[in-house]
């Protein structure tokens, strides 16, 4: 599942494509792509979760690390 929690951005799941802003909840749909991804100036908060975990955990914690600035720690700061 994942919720929006700042700012605006587009969301695929299968073949429709949405409109997402804060307090948007996307359910996940079995055995289809899902993306999400930002439209406006500032970034796309979003938390995400997994159950089962089907080593999403371990895709997340192998990628890219990177810091939070400012305006990351103000915006997560506030939610």
């Amino acid at each position: 599942m994942l919720v929006v929690l700042y700012g605006q951005g587009v969301a695929v799941l299968g073949s429709p494509q949405i409109d997402v802003k804060p307090g948007s909840v996307l359910p996940p749909r079995p055995n289809h792509t899902q993306a999400v991804r930002s439209l406006g100036v500032t970034h796309l908060y979003c938390l995400t979760t997994m159950v089962p975990d089907e080593d999403f955990a371990r895709l997340i914690t192998s990628g890219v690390r990177d810091t939070l600035d400012e305006e990351d720690l103000t915006i997560l700061g506030r939610n």
